[in-house]
């Protein structure tokens, strides 16, 4: 085969595979699922626990808040709501819901938690 051939040959098969690899596209989204967890005396929380609940798929995630509060994971395909809910020790813990809004890929919570008073058992 000459060169100009298999170039030919190579163009064909790139036609031939251009409605596949465009199919498989469609529908295809990457949400960012970000924010910053802070106390009501907006001191970061650190540690804080953090899932997140693609409604649409049910798909959940988790990950610890860093040491300045903050949060991020990616969600494939994860729909147009989310439902975060955050706990930390000694706070009260907090949900709420993200709605991705036409075609914005970055969905930031900011949450605040406040203190909640613990009872203890009696020690015996």
């Amino acid at each position: 085969m000459t060169s100009r051939s298999l170039r030919c040959l190579a163009a064909g098969a790139l036609l031939l595979a251009a409605p596949a690899l465009a199919a498989a596209q469609i529908g295809t989204t990457t949400e960012i699922i970000a924010g910053r967890v802070r106390t009501a005396d907006s001191l970061p929380v650190v540690g804080a626990r953090v899932e997140v609940t693609a409604l649409a798929t049910g798909v959940v995630k988790r990950t610890l808040t860093r040491s300045d509060g903050r949060f991020s994971m990616l969600f494939r395909d994860g729909g147009a709501q989310f439902r975060v809910s955050v706990t930390a020790l000694g706070l009260t813990p907090t949900a709420m819901t993200l709605t991705r809004r036409g075609d914005e890929d970055r969905l930031v919570a900011d949450i605040r938690m406040s203190s909640t008073a613990t009872t203890l058992a009696s020690v015996q």
